[in-house]
């Protein structure tokens, strides 16, 4: 009879972290595509989510647990990687029993007075076989026909197959790591041996083994080093072992490596032998374990579609022993059981005597090594004060040297830091130092600017009152002068006056005209220093100077300037006009020709530049002739404006 290998797969329950897999009933796809995943996802023959529990996940393999009693072996193993969930599959909890607890509680509760049920469990640790039944952790061997030299304990009741589990467990090697509190260090076999009699004479054993394989691991994330390092290797090696042999049914191969590790060698009959399988393989269905599930769910593909060939378990009691020399064997080993029983409750007690009186030594002695410790203690007490004592004086030193040093270390960072203050106080005079050094040095240029301008303009206003002071005496001189040439009437004195003020009048007019065409010229020098070069056109010069003389002196004829003493005649008693009592004038006097010039005294602006700032104007006399003269003087130096060179005019 052919029977392939039931897959069923469990999802475990995954807390704040985000599930990379989707699955329904039968289908588990992953969320996350990379190279060489099947984006189709896989399918088995059941898929339990993360909210089913042990009971379902039982009720999945129950109808192959009673094939035991009809002579069939039946194998149910749980697979994954480490904290996937596997142990927990298999043994759970109290309130939540596993697969091996429900399946003996089954077998328990159907045998009959004809079956004989005896139990072992052993583990497999670093490719070495262990009884987890037996104190001494001897090493097994593995043969065809299974585990040598294995304990068998018959059961009748529930209760011992819950202690037999209980004593395997606690015998069983685990350890800490990063991914798991208790990580299983060994895979661990619970065997079931079933011997059933039919009305026939017939014998039927059978085997029910239930596996709880050790997870793969990566080191790195488990975190393990030394020995639990190289358990883990041993683990994978084992698991890759297994991984072959399943790769190997799936694919036919005509060669199955069964003897690379002891794990395949026992599970031998399981594999594509006579056995019905059952796997349950285990993953965690987050991004952390992403790699090690997409392992698993290929395992699991590969061994959905391995046929083992079943056959029935039976011999014939007939041809070997009757049934009724059968049960007398059976009552026999029962009673031999018994007996083995009872003696080793017998060496227990006596066991407990001994251990009572060795206690009792122990106590005794104890107790004189207690009265010995005392008095020990009580000289080493005596010791202690005075090295307690010893120990408060240093401390006082060391705390006082540490206060004299903290002080010492305050004034020592006080001082640096006045040393500091005082450095930034001389960077900072030094700086204010520079640049009053530079301030000066700016204020005496500029004083000795001010100075060389200050005589400049001290000599210029020596030279203005000398020539002030010359006009003066040269007027008085012809006032002299024409007092002495003239006796004049008191009549012809009022008519000279009046012709003399109006000429007077006529020169303010024509000085106030100078004096305005002065200043133009002078704005239009500073406006061409100070602002951008003015067109070099010289007529549009002419005809701004031209525009202002037309509009301060009217066109008249050129005047000639004659001396004093050819305008005026002397007058003698002789001459008939005097007689008279009338006054003689020549024809170019000074009342008709209108010619006489006195010299005018005018100013013009030097201006001295440093860059393009004027500095100090200084006045510069100058004996303007005409008006024509004048302007085309300073359009010329207008013109050039070189830099501290005086405008002249020509005479």
């Amino acid at each position: 009879m052919l029977d392939k290998i039931k897959v069923l797969l469990r999802v475990r329950p995954f807390e704040n972290e985000e599930a990379v897999f989707k699955w329904t009933d039968q289908r588990i796809s992953p969320m996350v595509y990379r190279q060489g995943v099947n984006k189709d996802g896989f399918l088995f023959q059941k898929v339990l989510g993360p909210e089913s529990s042990n009971t379902a996940c039982f009720s999945e393999i129950v109808d192959t647990i009673p094939s035991v009693f009809e002579g069939i072996n039946t194998t149910v193993l749980a697979y994954g990687h480490t904290s996937a969930g596997k142990t927990h599959t298999m043994l759970g909890t109290p309130q939540k029993p596993g697969l091996i607890l429900q399946s003996l509680d089954m077998i328990i509760s159907s045998m009959t007075g004809n079956d004989v049920i005896t139990v072992s469990y052993f583990e497999i640790y670093m490719e070495k076989v262990f009884d987890l039944l037996s104190k001494e952790k001897n090493e097994l061997d593995v043969t065809e026909d299974g585990v040598n030299g294995l304990i068998s304990c018959k059961v009748s009741s529930l209760e011992e197959c819950h202690s037999i589990l209980s004593t395997g467990q606690d015998n069983r090697r685990r350890a800490r790591t990063n991914l798991n509190e208790h990580s299983s260090r060994s895979h661990t076999i619970f065997q079931v041996d079933v011997t059933s009699a039919t009305e026939k004479n017939k014998l039927r054993r059978a085997q029910l083994r239930l596996v709880d394989l050790a997870g793969s691991e990566n080191s790195k994330m488990a975190g393990t080093t030394g020995e639990s390092q190289r358990e883990g290797g041993n683990i994978n090696k084992s698991l890759l072992a297994l991984t072959n042999v399943i790769h190997r049914l799936a694919s036919k191969s005509s060669y199955i490596p069964f003897r690379d590790s002891k794990l395949t060698r026992i599970l031998q009959n399981s594999l594509g032998g006579n056995s019905v399988t059952r796997i349950v393989c285990c993953v965690a269905p987050t991004k952390q374990f992403f790699d090690e599930a997409m392992t698993t769910l290929h395992f699991a593909d590969r061994a959905r579609v391995i046929q083992n060939a079943v056959t029935i378990n039976e011999v014939d009691g007939s041809k070997t022993v009757p049934w009724e020399a059968l049960q007398e064997v059976i009552r026999m080993y029962q009673n031999e059981l018994d007996v083995a029983e009872s003696r080793e409750q017998a060496a227990i007690q006596h066991q407990q005597k001994e251990m009572e009186l060795v206690i009792g030594h122990l106590n005794a002695e104890h107790d004189a090594e207690s009265s010995l410790l005392i008095e020990l203690d009580y000289i080493n007490q005596k010791k202690l004060h005075a090295a307690i004592e010893a120990c408060q004086e240093a401390k006082l030193v060391k705390s006082k040297a540490e206060r004299d040093r903290a002080r010492y270390q305050e004034n020592a960072k006080s001082f640096e830091k006045k040393l500091q203050v005082k450095d930034e106080c001389i960077t900072e005079l030094n700086k204010n130092k520079a640049m009053l050094n530079e301030l000066v040095a700016r204020q005496e240029e500029e004083l000795k600017k001010v100075t060389a301008d200050n005589e400049a303009l001290q000599e210029e206003m020596e030279k203005e009152n000398q020539i002030r002071y010359e006009q003066q005496k040269l007027q008085q001189q012809q006032q002299q002068n024409a007092a002495n040439a003239f006796s004049l009437t008191p009549s012809e004195m009022r008519t000279k006056l009046t012709v003399h003020g109006k000429q007077l009048d006529t020169f303010k007019k024509r000085m106030n005209g100078l004096r305005k065409l002065h200043d133009v010229m002078c704005d239009d020098m500073f406006s061409s220093i100070t602002a951008p070069p003015p067109s070099t056109d010289p007529n549009i010069g002419i005809a701004k100077l031209d525009a202002v003389m037309k509009e301060n002196y009217p066109p008249r004829k050129p005047l000639q300037p004659q001396p004093l003493n050819s305008t005026l005649r002397s007058v003698t008693p002789k001459d008939p006009a005097c007689a008279s009592g009338q006054v003689r004038t020549p024809t170019n006097s000074l009342t008709k020709s209108r010619s006489f010039r006195t010299p005018i005294s005018t100013t013009k602006r030097t201006i001295h530049t440093r860059g393009d700032t004027p500095t100090a104007i200084n006045r510069v006399p100058a004996n303007l002739h005409t008006p024509s003269s004048l302007k085309k003087s300073l359009f010329s130096a207008t013109k050039k404006r070189k830099k501290s060179t005086p405008l002249q005019t020509t005479q």
